[in-house]
């Protein structure tokens, strides 16, 4: 019975902090932010949403080579 209960905190902390992993993993800009949402306002649900949509977000990073926006087909400036 232990065992169970060991088991199932263990999946319970994975699955609150699942918005930190995502943003780790896929090496978020803003990863620290996320983890402390997820940590200071997880245990409401919209505080965990919104921290889970954050890490989902895609985030565009020109240092990395990407774009804010893409250029508009008549735009002069480029």
């Amino acid at each position: 019975m232990e065992v169970f209960i060991v088991l199932l905190v263990l999946f319970l902390l994975a699955l609150f902090l699942l918005p930190t992993f995502i943003a780790f993993s896929r090496d978020h800009r803003n990863r620290w932010i996320i983890f402390i949402i997820n940590i200071v306002f997880g245990a409401t649900i919209l505080g965990w949403l919104v921290a889970l949509v954050f890490a989902m977000n895609k985030v565009d990073d020109p240092i990395k080579g990407g774009t804010k926006y893409g250029p508009s087909p008549n735009d002069s400036s480029f």
